[in-house]
């Protein structure tokens, strides 16, 4: 969860054990209203609650009472990251940075601010001083990723995706991630070898096959596609995943029948999965034929299920 994460990053300081409630705390602070821990301590239990708004008034208070607690100003920037308020978010860790520079989380967010402008070498720098809470958090790790492949910095793109696989071992991810970066950044040869790596980290991932056989449909090689999925469902030939991409290629193709057949076979191996019952649906009605569509259906809970006439 976002609010697990967002606590796990807090460089928390106070005199106040944490244990203590937020009833406790609220009536400390009525007895000592100067006391900037106590209201960091309550900042910090109003996120516990996931009420970010409060928390950010006590962050704020906090602040008010002593501007150069910056514990609490790391807080009040999390918290506004996470109000989606990034131009605040990120004028507080500028701050912080200046204060405390060895401090890694306002980089990890400074970074994410450079990314989402496609600043890339300002990213760059700030993951790097991020250290391994940028490189080795699965949240932060694409754009990371992505910054080292825009900079022409391969060599560190692909420690970050070593030490993915020192961490899992047979875990095709990491691989993935640096593809798709490689190939945001119009460097499709590249993402191709990336992905082919991504199979061999693990030759029975049904995602591997499934995204190098998306890549391929993407820059207009349908063959080849078909071919990715086809060597996935010789090891794995009960996916109903590479299944349905079977499907969605062939419908490409203009292999309609097939296509049906394929969709059919991918609902049939995963019944509670709604894409193939509604891929088979659209085919139906763009070839002009109802009178074999699937049966009514109704969204329950992200799901497709079968009204009764």
């Amino acid at each position: 969860m976002r609010v697990l994460l967002l606590l796990a990053m807090f460089g928390l300081t106070g005199v106040y054990p944490q244990q203590t409630s937020l009833t406790g705390l609220l009536e400390l602070h009525h007895s000592q209203p100067s006391n900037p821990n106590i209201c960091q301590q309550i900042g910090v239990a109003y996120i516990q609650l996931q009420q970010l708004d409060k928390a950010e008034s006590f962050f704020r208070e906090a602040l008010r009472l002593n501007p150069q607690f910056w514990a609490a100003r790391k807080n009040l920037a999390t918290v506004l990251w996470f109000l989606d308020r990034k131009t605040e978010s990120e004028r507080e860790f500028q701050a912080v940075t200046k204060a405390v520079p060895a401090d890694p989380v306002p980089h990890l967010y400074l970074g994410l601010a450079a990314h989402g402008r496609r600043d890339f070498e300002a990213a760059k720098l700030q993951f790097e001083k991020a250290g391994e809470l940028a490189s080795e958090n699965p949240e932060v790790q694409p754009a990371v990723l992505e910054s080292y492949v825009a900079t022409s910095d391969l060599e560190k793109a692909r420690a970050v995706v070593e030490k993915l696989r020192a961490v899992h071992k047979d875990s095709p991810e990491g691989w993935r991630m640096l593809a798709e970066a490689y190939d945001r950044q119009g460097r499709p040869e590249d993402a191709y070898r990336a992905y082919s790596e991504a199979i061999e980290a693990d030759a029975n991932s049904e995602e591997a096959y499934v995204a190098l056989a998306e890549f391929a449909s993407a820059h207009g090689n349908s063959d080849y596609a078909l071919q990715v999925v086809g060597r996935g469902l010789q090891r794995q030939p009960q996916s109903g995943a590479l299944v349905f991409e079977q499907g969605l290629l062939q419908a490409l193709s203009g292999d309609r029948q097939q296509a049906e057949n394929s969709f059919q076979q991918a609902g049939a191996l995963k019944p509670d999965w709604a894409l193939p019952l509604m891929a088979l649906g659209v085919s139906r009605l763009e070839s002009g034929d109802i009178s074999h569509m699937p049966p009514k259906t109704c969204w329950r809970a992200g799901t497709v299920t079968a009204k009764t006439r």
